[in-house]
């Protein structure tokens, strides 16, 4: 695939995904699920160096809390086909779009990462409330860590449940999103694991990730956790 463009790439990715007849952004008749101009108009905004720990770059962590973890992954920022996907994932409720962002995180980082660095132990995948699940009929970044498993034989456990339901971070400014999270998670379970990664879809300011990694230091000090998220928010 090196020799392929941006565009190349992603159109054999989501006709992999993907049978619809009508573009997934645009809503237009299409035979491809994005079509040539939605995916012109909207190329993915992939970081410069694929595998690279994000939490050493400035123009990443600017404006961002202090992490509580190791090491953060992504695609890249959550904008064009990366922030459609996610959308389409967690409000359409598109289930196929995880498994197109799954392979966009294996193909454009996973990849790469596998040959730098150990992969981890396991997978925990951010919890949501009993009440979201409810009304949502599912858990978005369990359906990543799903299909992300398939590349890798990584277990995925759920040690981490919500006990708390919070307000939708998307509708928050930055500094509530914090308080928000406060004392919304509780590591109820036993983790054999050396390294753990939270896996997510959007990382924003950080405060879910970072609650969910006080939890598992507390108890496990000498743990590495790593953060795999399928984009990183801009701020203004």
């Amino acid at each position: 695939m090196k020799d392929k463009t941006v565009y190349q790439q992603v159109m054999e990715i989501l006709r992999a995904f993907f049978v619809a007849p009508a573009c997934l952004l645009c809503k237009q008749p299409s035979e491809e699920i994005v079509c040539r101009y939605c995916l012109e108009d909207t190329e993915i905004s992939t970081f410069s160096a694929p595998g690279e720990n994000l939490l050493e770059m400035p123009s990443v962590m600017s404006n961002r809390m202090t992490p509580d973890f190791h090491a953060l992954h992504a695609i890249g920022w959550h904008e064009s086909i990366l922030a459609q996907l996610v959308n389409q994932l967690k409000f359409g409720r598109q289930h196929l779009a995880a498994k197109a962002l799954a392979y966009l995180f294996y193909t454009f980082v996973l990849n790469r990462l596998s040959q730098v660095e150990d992969l981890p132990d396991v997978f925990i995948p951010v919890p949501i409330s009993t009440i979201r699940l409810m009304t949502r009929g599912f858990n978005q970044a369990q359906l990543i860590a799903e299909y992300l498993s398939l590349y890798h034989p990584i277990n995925i456990v759920q040690p981490v449940t919500k006990t708390r339901h919070t307000k939708q971070q998307s509708r928050m400014q930055r500094h509530e999103r914090f308080a928000n999270m406060q004392n919304a998670f509780t590591l109820k379970h036993n983790l054999n694991a050396k390294h753990i990664c939270i896996i997510d879809d959007v990382l924003t300011t950080g405060a879910t990730v970072n609650q969910i990694s006080e939890l598992i230091l507390d108890r496990y000090p000498s743990a590495k956790i790593s953060v795999w998220c399928m984009s990183v928010a801009k701020f203004d």
